[in-house]
């Protein structure tokens, strides 16, 4: 099983994008889960206090690339598991609609008050939410446990 860790990046600090992916990641690959982090090897964000949506001169950081590279990473994944604190911009949403119509099962977090209820949430058998990463990542092991099998 592979699980892409989505969520928000634009507009965040470096640490606040990447810690709950280490977080996340540690927990999982100690469960023979192996992890996509969209940061991964972005090390020159380091030390940003706010990332933009794209950087020239930067490996994997032009809109092209983020773009192909998280397509790639959606692609080669069974599961999204999706941090919707921070949700500013399009995307998370467009990896969510991707990953949807590629039948790939995403469990979100810490969902805002505003989307709680939400059809496109929770009117379907493919995403379930959770209120924590830790409720969230043992929900991944029970898809791990049980073939992918959603139950919400």
């Amino acid at each position: 099983m592979k699980v892409y860790l989505a969520g928000a990046i634009t507009g965040l600090s470096y640490d606040q994008a990447t810690i709950w992916r280490y977080n996340a990641a540690y927990q999982l690959n100690s469960n023979d889960i192996e992890t996509l982090d969209p940061m991964r090897g972005k090390y020159e964000l380091r030390g940003e206090l706010k990332i933009k949506n794209s950087y020239s001169g930067i490996d994997n950081c032009n809109p092209v690339e983020i773009l192909m590279h998280d397509i790639a990473d959606i692609n080669e994944c069974s599961t999204l598991l999706v941090n919707m604190e921070g949700i500013t911009g399009i995307g998370t949403p467009f990896e969510l609609g991707y990953a949807y119509c590629q039948g790939k099962t995403s469990v979100l977090f810490n969902v805002p008050e505003r989307l709680k209820g939400h059809p496109f949430i929770y009117g379907n058998d493919l995403v379930t939410a959770v209120e924590d990463l830790d409720e969230a990542i043992n929900k991944v092991f029970y898809l791990f446990w049980h073939g992918g099998l959603l139950y919400n």
